[in-house]
């Protein structure tokens, strides 16, 4: 799409999904996307945001995160028929009880 190569990070992003790795937390483009106006609601640094506004961009950087630790999970499947709960989140970057609650999150959402 030629729109998405008028911002290379969403497109590194977007291939980072379709690749079948593991995507390190935070991202090495991290602050380049939220400095975009999906993440980021200042559009002029004199008038700070709202508290939607901040709400709404903190909402969607938790969700950022999220898909990002189901994206490692559904990868780590593929690769793992066993691995301790341990060495996963340690692959992960992730604490255990962490790494607990999304999986439970995962599996109960089906």
């Amino acid at each position: 799409d030629t729109n998405l190569d008028k911002i290379p990070e969403c497109r590194e992003t977007i291939q980072s999904f379709l690749k079948k790795e593991i995507i390190h937390y935070p991202l090495p483009h991290q602050t380049a996307l939220e400095s975009l106006p999906t993440f980021n609601m200042e559009d002029d640094n004199t008038i700070p945001p709202s508290p939607f506004e901040s709400s709404l961009a903190s909402h969607w950087h938790t969700a950022f995160h999220t898909r990002i630790i189901q994206h490692n999970l559904r990868i780590s499947s593929v690769y793992y028929r066993r691995i301790h709960l341990s060495r996963l989140a340690q692959l992960l970057s992730l604490s255990r009880d962490d790494l607990e609650k999304h999986i439970s999150q995962m599996v109960s959402a089906g």
